[in-house]
């Protein structure tokens, strides 16, 4: 027996698993639950759309949900999170040939005008952080 953390482990017990475990899912009783709950019209609407009743979270008829999503707008949806994810670097880095331009504008050194463009984050976050409370 092999002790792990606080759980004890027989080897024999994991092996009796390996060979009566099934690669097909059974659904869970909450989930099974759920779908002795479900309205005929609901299972009928989640049986064509999903093609399972055994899906967790369960979605609702709606169409607006996310998970009743056609597959092109959640792959819409997916491609505009990732673009928006990558253009931060680019955004974060673009005010940089600028500086030698603010620091003759404002009359100051190049890094006091990296602190300049920089400062909106900063004020942006404590302005955020008030209006959140």
């Amino acid at each position: 027996m092999e002790k792990v953390g606080e759980l004890n482990i027989s080897s024999e017990h994991l092996e009796s698993q390996d060979e009566h475990s099934d690669t097909s899912r059974q659904p869970t009783t909450t989930t099974t639950t759920i779908i002795a709950q479900m309205t005929e019209e609901h299972k009928n609407y989640i049986l064509k759309r999903h093609k399972t009743l055994d899906l967790d979270p369960m979605p609702s008829t709606d169409p607006n949900e996310p998970y009743n999503w056609p597959r092109w707008k959640s792959r819409i949806n997916l491609f505009l999170i990732a673009f928006h994810a990558l253009m931060i670097g680019f955004v974060a880095g673009s005010p940089i040939p600028a500086f030698e331009a603010f620091a003759n504008d404002f009359d100051v050194s190049i890094d006091a005008a990296a602190y300049i463009v920089s400062i909106q984050a900063r004020l942006s976050t404590l302005l955020r952080k008030m209006f959140t409370r």
